[in-house]
């Protein structure tokens, strides 16, 4: 107001009129969206924590999120054309374009039928590495020209994973920083710096349209070199409670693309953060019951269970789940599936063939889509990214969440299912055969409650999240004349 009224005294009566009309209708509209800002903030506040209910605020954090971006930038935008000595541009301009944004970096739409150059940097464990993986696939579909490049570490699960997926990868040096053993930092620093140089050189020669960190050791240097090259820079986080690399490089972003409502608050920045979730691969959801329990050597007609503790296994949760069949055997009618990793892989067969258990054994499980496919209950995890792929599924589970997980974030991402009642919850530290078995008899005895269950977990779903992730790196990508590259046929003028 003070800005309008000392512009007033500059303006010649012709032009006044039109300035108050264009000054009221700009204030109007702040005022709009502060009162549509109160509405949704008052209503946030009013909603119960019932896990019936956090749809709907998350929901409301995205409205509040667009209020007050949009908010901020047409304030922003007032006050500049205000303090603009050019009365005549502050007419048309604030007549003409009522909707212009007043950031300066934006989004540009991708010019239809055009590839798009993206650099992924991510690794270390699959929970880093698949999302960059289901992304680079739904790009490949939806954009065939496009390439992609995987930046990973010489000691990931990436080596083979992605050129397994069909993908391009290139290495570079990456450690982190040993938490009890602070005297190898030097180490840690030395090699993170080499790794940062080499990060360094492969965004220089490939020269990415935009780059998506994904977390994992080798994504700071990566990332911290394209923003230094100034190349658009998007993040996803995967987990409840964001790495401390995901939350220094979210400065540096200009989305940061979760997973869950809790990790807002562990990021500096708030105006950046989109609720996407977890992108998965869609080959998870092409199992068949049928032809899976046949792969198994299973009987068609009885609950199956699923137990696994992720690629290497967890001897914990193997431990547990070859008591709890030992209890349940001939008091419930039920069979299961066991992935033990390699190392209790001898030990665990053999605990089954004496036994004579209805359990088929497998030290890992290649067509994790067929174990998902035959399982009526999952024993697992509660690694992000094995949420959100039972989570697809519409798998019922017992979450038991690793209990050296980085600020207890597994406990948080499994409560996420527990409340949406879609899971149930069994701590690693009372974890036992005996209290396995009494959670599986409880709940593959009642069927409605199993149906219940899968439901509950394909509402916690976003079965759009890579698509959405690829529409942001579109949008996010250059247009086709700042690349040097001739504009498409018919593109008007």
């Amino acid at each position: 107001f003070a800005l309008a009224v000392e512009k007033l005294a500059g303006i010649t009566a012709p032009d006044r009129a039109q300035y108050i009309r264009v000054v009221a209708g700009e204030i109007s509209r702040i005022t709009d969206h502060l009162t549509c800002l109160g509405m949704a903030a008052s209503e946030l506040g009013a909603i119960s924590a019932g896990f019936y209910m956090l749809e709907a605020r998350e929901f409301l954090y995205d409205l509040v999120e667009a209020l007050t971006g949009a908010l901020r930038e047409r304030v922003a935008r007032v006050e500049a054309l205000l303090r603009s000595d050019d009365t005549l541009l502050f007419l048309v301009t604030a007549r003409a374009a009522p909707g212009r944004r007043g950031r300066v970096a934006r989004p540009r739409p991708l010019a239809g039928g055009r590839g798009v150059k993206v650099l992924i940097a991510g690794g270390g464990t699959g929970g880093h590495v698949f999302p960059g993986i289901a992304v680079a696939e739904e790009l490949r579909r939806a954009r065939p020209e496009s390439r992609v490049l995987f930046v990973g570490t010489p000691r990931g699960i990436e080596l083979h994973a992605v050129p397994g997926a069909g993908f391009e990868l290139t290495l570079v040096a990456g450690r982190g920083l040993p938490r009890r053993t602070w005297w190898r930092w030097p180490t840690a620093l030395a090699v993170n710096l080499w790794g940062f140089l080499q990060a360094f050189r492969v965004v220089l020669r490939f020269a990415p349209d935009v780059v998506l960190g994904t977390g994992g050791y080798v994504s700071g240097p990566v990332v911290l070199a394209a923003w230094l090259l100034r190349r658009p820079v998007l993040l996803q986080e995967q987990n409840s409670i964001p790495g401390l690399t995901n939350r220094w490089l979210s400065r540096l972003a200009r989305e940061v693309h979760i997973s869950f409502t809790e990790s807002r608050s562990y990021f500096p920045r708030q105006d950046h953060l989109k609720l996407t979730g977890n992108p998965v691969r869609a080959f998870i959801l092409s199992g068949d019951r049928r032809q899976a329990l046949q792969q198994f050597g299973l009987q068609e007609g009885r609950p199956t269970v699923f137990v696994f503790g992720g690629s290497r296994g967890a001897h914990r949760i193997n431990e547990a789940a070859l008591d709890a069949m030992q209890r349940l055997k001939g008091r419930v009618d039920v069979q299961f599936v066991l992935q033990t990793g390699r190392e209790d892989f001898e030990w665990a067969r053999g605990v089954v063939e004496r036994q004579e258990l209805p359990c088929r054994v497998l030290p890992f499980i290649n067509e994790i889509q067929q174990a998902y496919a035959a399982a009526d209950l999952v024993v697992c995890r509660s690694g992000a990214m094995t949420l959100a792929e039972i989570a697809a599924c519409g798998t019922p589970a017992v979450l038991v969440p690793y209990p050296y997980a980085a600020y207890n974030h597994q406990v948080v991402n499994a409560e996420n299912l527990v409340e949406r009642g879609a899971a149930s919850l069994v701590l690693d530290s009372e974890l036992t055969g005996e209290r396995l078995a009494r959670e599986i008899a409880r709940l593959t005895a009642d069927r409605q409650l199993l149906r219940r269950m899968s439901a509950n977990a394909r509402l916690f779903a976003r079965a759009d999240a890579a698509e959405r992730l690829v529409k942001s790196l579109e949008r996010w990508a250059p247009p086709p004349a700042s690349r040097g590259e001739p504009a498409p046929a018919g593109g008007g003028a």
